[in-house]
């Protein structure tokens, strides 16, 4: 039986090689972010502005995981200490890093609008099938259990065997 190995999106090796912005870019790209931006427009242009860039901080929120950024507190204070890393994600110099209230408000909008959420996962899905076309009907996958050991089992029988 043949194995078939799952090309990526993008070389991951490559990716831990280029610098943040470089990687960001590549890892932000195939995503149509302005559907998400949009999830925060106000109905009309009269009032207070608005208070957030949105889309760096929805980039600050995907890029918390790739980092490894254990908590948003965590992740409010590399951005608050790391103007290089701010500057990456997308925030101007003169911007405010939202606030740990901030995040909090922007995940509470982005859970309440989950199908938009499901729409750029399958936009980004359609991406991956063009170029690879890995969601074709041909495709099988062998998810068989199969128990392995690291050592063979020496058996008595034939440590005699082997002594006579």
């Amino acid at each position: 039986m043949a194995i078939i190995h799952q090309p990526t999106l993008f070389d991951m090796e490559t990716l831990l090689t280029l610098e943040p912005m470089k990687r960001y870019s590549e890892i932000f790209s195939p995503l149509p972010l302005v559907k998400i931006v949009r999830l925060f427009d106000k109905p009309t242009r009269m009032g207070r502005p608005l208070s957030l860039n949105y889309e760096a901080t929805f980039k600050a929120l995907v890029i918390r995981y790739v980092e490894g950024i254990p908590t948003i507190k965590a992740l409010v204070k590399r951005l608050n200490e790391d103007l290089m890393f701010k500057m990456n994600l997308g925030f101007l110099y003169s911007e405010r890093v939202p606030s740990e209230a901030s995040f909090s408000r922007f995940t509470h909008v982005l859970s309440q609008h989950v199908d938009v959420l499901q729409t750029v996962n399958h936009v980004l899905l359609e991406q991956i099938d063009a170029i690879n076309g890995l969601f074709s009907e041909q495709l099988a996958i062998d998810a068989t259990h199969f128990s392995a050991h690291d050592k063979a089992h020496k058996s008595e029988n034939a440590y005699h065997n082997i002594r006579k």
